[in-house]
């Protein structure tokens, strides 16, 4: 999602770090929860989350999202994105590996 809110996410340098808790009713919507409280808190603190760490237990998500300030010297402006949506909603494990989609709202 941050990737489309810069042209290169890998010239974000995850230098500060925000821990943000989320809960729901469900996977998926602890998985749209979490995606809007990290641009809710992006927005808030002016930044732009490159790397992220999650941990869940039961329906509750808490994690950290680590990047730096939006520089306009360094890095080039996307798309804004506004929110998740519940638009093809998928929260699922494949093996070893979770596998999460939805639309977001530009």
């Amino acid at each position: 999602m941050f990737s489309l809110l810069v042209e290169d996410l890998d010239t974000v340098i995850p230098e500060k770090s925000v821990t943000i808790s989320c809960g729901s009713f469900d996977m998926e919507g602890l998985f749209v929860a979490w995606l809007n409280s990290l641009l809710a808190e992006s927005d808030i603190q002016r930044l732009i989350f490159s790397d992220f760490k999650v941990k869940t237990q039961d329906l509750t998500l808490t994690g950290t999202a680590m990047g730096e300030p939006f520089d306009f010297s360094r890095h080039q402006r996307g798309v804004e994105v506004k929110g998740a949506t519940f638009t093809e909603l998928a929260v699922r494990q494949d093996g070893d590996w979770w596998i999460a989609q939805c639309v977001v709202d530009v």
